[in-house]
């Protein structure tokens, strides 16, 4: 299903993209490309074929195998929907401790299909707030999966007023692919109502963009459904946001400000070469692999106000350019919301799931149509 509303009014745009283009100004400060010292044009052109193949085979050099798992705690919890029993976990990832949990149907008898979870924001997961909540709202089908939830690398997951936080440096979108994926790992090798044939991926917001890219880069993944995430780390939102803290320092929102400080800051200091940053918009780009993405299912508010709603389209041109289409591939889904306030959320507004109605019932519908099927989904290329 295809629901798109065009055209935009301003309000649908980031505030700082709008304030652009209504000044009618470029995203340089001198005649000859350079903001801050660095050639932005050079920065952001588009990748090429040389790119996308480079970053296809450090992805695949990445070493995500399970070691040192061990079980931290355990409990049950009685939902709307049935019975869970909850454990958290941890394991190592390139020698950094790193911590999840695993959440599994009480009188599930196996083989189960696996969902993971990815989180947004730089403040890690609470269970018992954020993955439960999901999992009531996907009523009786709720009982049909085991979930994987990570915790980011130096985040937390939370349960049951315990709290665990993972190891190392922050790297928002690329090493929290690495996260989730090792933990999938752990949860194929060590769950045994699992038999990790059948696994589907949701994420909001920062999660949404992890859990697209760990489809492009792990084909064992069968379903996607991503909210409200960005897709075009080469597009006019992050060049815009990356323009500003080069210019005037701006303060970027949560995952861009690791970004700027960890490569555009060492850019400008001539630390780091262009091509150095720019192999890291690539590999954070998902529009730059659409063609390897299985079966998605994309949810986005026209009035969100911390990522807009171009980033949406921009995979969905990415993908229409791939020979996929919303309107027509019974594989892809694309939901565009109408602007309908009040939102559940007066900070959130339309960057909550609570806030795009049936949502959560559609993402049901998907994950059953997809991983429950009797036969098992073929990979799309």
């Amino acid at each position: 299903m295809y629901t798109r509303h065009l055209p935009f009014s301003p309000h649908s745009l980031s505030v700082a993209l709008v304030a652009l283009l209504l000044a009618g100004c470029d995203l340089t400060s001198t005649d000859d490309g350079l903001v801050g010292g660095v050639d932005v044009d050079a920065l952001f052109a588009p990748p090429t074929a040389d790119e996308r193949n480079a970053i296809l085979d450090k992805w695949a050099d990445r070493d995500l195998s399970v070691r040192n798992f061990e079980v931290l705690g355990q409990r049950s919890e009685e939902l709307e929907n049935g019975d869970f029993d909850i454990q958290l976990v941890r394991h190592e990832v390139n020698g950094k401790r790193h911590v999840g949990a695993f959440i599994v149907p009480s009188e599930a008898d196996g083989p189960l299909s696996l969902i993971i979870y990815n989180h947004g924001g730089d403040s890690g997961v609470s269970i018992d707030d954020d993955v439960l909540p999901l999992i009531t709202g996907m009523d009786e089908l709720g009982q049909a999966f085991a979930y994987v939830v990570p915790a980011f690398r130096s985040q937390s997951v939370e349960a049951g007023g315990f709290s665990f936080t993972s190891e190392g440096e922050p790297s928002p979108w690329d090493g929290d692919v690495d996260d989730a994926l090792a933990l999938l790992n752990a949860a194929t090798e060590n769950l045994e109502l699992t038999d990790g044939s059948r696994i589907g991926v949701i994420g909001f917001s920062r999660g949404a963009t992890v859990a697209q890219l760990m489809a492009i880069r792990d084909d064992r993944i069968d379903a996607v459904v991503s909210f409200f995430g960005l897709t075009d780390f080469y597009g006019p939102f992050v060049r815009q946001l990356i323009t500003d803290a080069l210019r005037d320092g701006s303060n970027p929102p949560p995952g861009m400000d690791v970004l700027i400080q960890d490569f555009i800051e060492p850019l400008q200091r001539g630390d780091l070469s262009i091509q150095d940053v720019r192999s890291q918009l690539t590999r954070r780009s998902v529009v730059e692999f659409a063609g390897r993405l299985p079966a998605l299912q994309v949810h986005h508010g026209e009035d969100d106000p911390v990522i807009p709603t171009e980033e949406a389209l921009a995979l969905d041109d990415a993908l229409e350019a791939a020979g996929r289409s919303a309107d027509t591939d019974a594989s892809y889904e694309l939901f565009i919301y109408e602007s309908n306030p009040p939102y559940p959320s007066e900070t959130l507004e339309q960057h909550d799931s609570d806030a795009l109605p049936q949502s959560l019932q559609r993402t049901a519908t998907f994950f059953q149509s997809v991983l429950l099927a009797e036969t098992a989904p073929a990979s799309i290329e």
